[in-house]
């Protein structure tokens, strides 16, 4: 994805003839995780509203519609940012967790 410091960049280099995203992920990131920490219910998210795919891979990184115990988990294990690499002792506990959130995290 290209990336340009200002619209006026974008619009002189690429002269766009058809709408073009300008995606902030900083910003989605920012938004979802305030309605995440504010919102006590069940957090679903409307493709429909936004399908382009970088604005669903970050509300993903973003951990929208996560079950609360699994974000604790991940918590537990220091995995606190997306990407994040932690090494941990192979014990039972560690090993239970990492079988908790086995869907969300990659093993090497």
């Amino acid at each position: 994805m290209q990336k340009f410091k200002s619209v006026e960049d974008l619009v002189n280099q690429l002269r766009p003839d058809k709408p073009v995203y300008c995606i902030r992920k900083k910003s989605i990131l920012s938004a979802s995780s305030f309605f995440q920490k504010k919102f006590p219910g069940k957090i679903l998210y409307a493709v429909k509203t936004n399908p382009n795919p970088e604005v669903i891979k970050t509300l993903i990184k973003s951990g929208i519609g996560r079950k609360s115990d699994q974000k604790k988990t991940l918590i537990g294990l220091g995995l606190t940012k997306f990407g994040k690499v932690k090494e941990l002792e192979d014990t039972p506990s560690i090993r239970g967790m990492i079988s908790k959130v086995k869907h969300l995290v990659k093993i090497v």
